[in-house]
């Protein structure tokens, strides 16, 4: 464990050398520390009250209060149109949450959960270098906020082998904010907010001794943006957003190995813009956010062994994005989404006896020689993505 940490801290380091913002703007973040480090498998692997915000289910299974504080540190680099840009390092506390079990002296129980969560996180910094001649102008630009929610939830379970929750999405504290940059001088800014409301159903169930199933269902909702720049152009924006299922199976060989793999659907094919605004830029109210497109998928496996005092992670994802080869004769073809690789490394365990901790490091990428079809500029250029990502997770029980 002493190696691993060592290995996490050296990352955290590195990392400010190696994209710091998803390939997709509604990418759900992963909120848990062990969960990140199981190849992002949520539904049955976290820790504690963090069952809130990936399968509530799951909070009936605790025995104690129990709070959970996350954070999150992103960086990277990605090269577009023959263009290096670079990801400083940013870092930021992106959950929350607390849980109240109750324990009625029989084989059923039930529990409650309240928590922070930063759903969609756009937060990232940018910066790259346009050349012109002999001239070389830097650009920055800064985005911060996304959509933040106040999650609330229930669970209950029976004989201690089916469990069921449900949890309702608010959103809180969701403000936005941009600013762009020329050389050190403000070119642009803009402030607004963000906002969605879902509820996400959630089941878990014990087959057998080594076998787990889990289940996750979040409600289709409307996010709505609203932004207001520093020249007082006003934009007001609408995003239908899908249906999301999770289908989740834990296998343990024994008491210390387990694994897990889960699939996310991700129905990219169903995201609608039902409003954009100004009108300067008309779409119709059926288009897809980025045309037509297969819905993709998203796999991911872990593999853990240790125990309850301290244990090591490892985990692979797979996930579709809408990043396309589009057709230089017709753009408006179904088209089939890039697959974006991850690798995660992690670990916990407890510290005390009523401390846990859990932290990981991840690795993504995506590379591609493109066909890509700019309608600005009808140029083609290869595309690649590196991003990595570390965080921690601590936890308390009262």
């Amino acid at each position: 464990m002493k190696l691993l940490t060592i290995f996490l801290l050296i990352a955290l380091c590195f990392s400010i050398e190696l994209i710091g913002q998803n390939l997709f703007d509604y990418e759900p973040e992963i909120i848990d520390g062990k969960a990140e480090a199981l190849g992002q498998a949520s539904i049955l692997s976290s820790r504690g009250a963090n069952y809130l915000f990936n399968n509530t289910a799951m909070l009936s299974n605790l025995n104690k209060t129990n709070i959970q504080i996350n954070c999150r540190g992103i960086t990277g680099t990605s090269n577009v149109y023959d263009t290096d840009k670079e990801h400083p390092f940013h870092f930021k506390l992106n959950a929350v949450s607390f849980c109240i079990p109750f324990n009625n002296n029989s084989s059923n129980k039930f529990a409650l959960g309240a928590g922070y969560r930063v759903y969609y996180d756009w937060s990232n910094n940018l910066k790259f270098e346009e050349r012109y001649l002999h001239y070389v102008n830097t650009f920055k630009k800064k985005t911060r906020g996304g959509l933040n929610t106040l999650v609330i939830g229930g669970a209950f379970n029976l004989s201690q082998k089916f469990y069921g929750g449900l949890s309702l999405s608010l959103p809180v504290f969701s403000n936005l904010s941009y600013e762009e940059s020329e050389d050190g001088d403000l070119e642009y800014s803009s402030e607004g907010s963000v906002s969605g409301t879902f509820l996400t159903f959630s089941s878990a169930a014990i087959l057998t001794r080594s076998l787990s199933a889990g289940f996750r269902l979040r409600t289709p909702f409307n996010l709505k943006e609203d932004w207001e720049s520093t020249d007082i152009t006003k934009s007001d924006n609408e995003i239908q957003i899908p249906i999301e299922l999770g289908f989740a199976l834990k296998f343990s060989a024994n008491d210390n190995i387990n694994f897990y793999i889960e699939y996310i659907s991700r129905n990219l094919s169903n995201y609608y813009i039902l409003k954009y605004d100004p009108e300067e830029y008309p779409y119709d109210p059926e288009i897809q956010t980025d045309g037509k497109s297969d819905n993709g998928f998203s796999l991911r496996t872990g593999f853990e062994a240790g125990n309850k005092s301290e244990s090591f992670r490892f985990g692979l994802f797979l996930r579709s994005v809408p990043y396309y080869e589009y057709s230089k004769t017709d753009p408006s073809v179904i088209r089939k989404p890039k697959t974006e690789t991850g690798i995660t490394l992690g670990g916990g365990g407890k510290s005390k006896s009523t401390m846990t901790f859990d932290m990981y490091g991840s690795l993504s990428f995506l590379m591609y020689e493109s066909d890509q079809f700019d309608t600005r500029s009808s140029e083609t250029d290869d595309f690649s993505y590196f991003r990595l990502r570390v965080g921690l997770t601590l936890g308390f029980e009262i």
